[in-house]
């Protein structure tokens, strides 16, 4: 814009330069008027550039601050996605050792199952000798020897 300034004045000054040299006085005047105008048309498409220039400046320094303020929130949230993976992987493998347990749990309690089954029947297969040793030896005597082999009409 600067530079456009210096060439517009130096472009005023060349063609009032050539207006004194070609015309008198009158035309002159009509000259100076008519870059004069000109001048005030090129000062307001300046000030308009500008305008717009500071315009498009802030707008680009918004945009810039939103960008930084939509990074910063997106670092931010990236972060809190990372921490909820890590709690969520650490969640599962908490739950993989409960179910692991809860798994090695129910073997082991069919295991004692079958135990107490099988110490259930051994007790009552127990029981049962017990009460045949019982009942044997709560027979009379007189039974036992008849059962035996020297009351046996077989006698040799």
């Amino acid at each position: 814009l600067e530079k456009q300034i210096k060439e517009l004045n130096l472009r005023i000054v060349d063609l009032e330069t050539k207006s004194y040299s070609r015309n008198p006085r009158s035309s002159s005047v009509a000259t100076i008027r008519r870059l004069e105008s000109q001048v005030e048309e090129l000062t307001n498409q300046l000030g308009q550039v500008t305008k717009e220039h500071r315009r498009a400046s802030l707008s680009n320094d918004r945009d810039s601050k939103l960008l930084q303020e939509s990074e910063r929130q997106k670092a931010r949230l990236e972060e809190e996605i990372h921490l909820y993976e890590a709690k969520v992987e650490a969640m599962r493998a908490q739950m993989n050792v409960m179910q692991k347990d809860e798994s090695d749990l129910q073997r082991d309690k069919r295991r004692a199952e079958r135990e107490v089954t099988d110490l259930k029947q051994k007790s009552l297969n127990l029981e049962r000798q017990v009460e045949r040793m019982r009942s044997r030896l709560e027979r009379p005597s007189s039974q036992l020897d008849r059962g035996s082999p020297s009351n046996s009409p077989r006698k040799t």
